[in-house]
């Protein structure tokens, strides 16, 4: 699987003021260097949230997805 873009991140988080990352769906508080990628980010994704590419297609009417992150979901066939 191709590794997860910003914009499909931010779907999912919220970067709170100490710079953690805060789940949309679960409030789970995740931590993530800077410069290190989303690796730990996107495995929570995956492993606790299996129905998040449905999610992002239908997206809450809170948050819009971003045109790279439909670029992400199409180059990749998950929409």
């Amino acid at each position: 699987m191709a590794s997860m873009n910003k914009s499909v991140i931010e779907f999912h988080f919220r970067e709170n003021a100490q710079g953690e990352f805060q789940c949309r769906k679960c409030n789970c508080i995740r931590k993530q260097k800077k410069g290190t990628g989303y690796s730990n980010i996107s495995t929570h994704i995956t492993s606790k949230h299996s129905a998040w590419k449905t999610e992002m297609r239908s997206g809450p009417s809170t948050f819009s997805v971003s045109a790279k992150a439909q670029k992400f979901l199409q180059e990749n066939e998950l929409i």
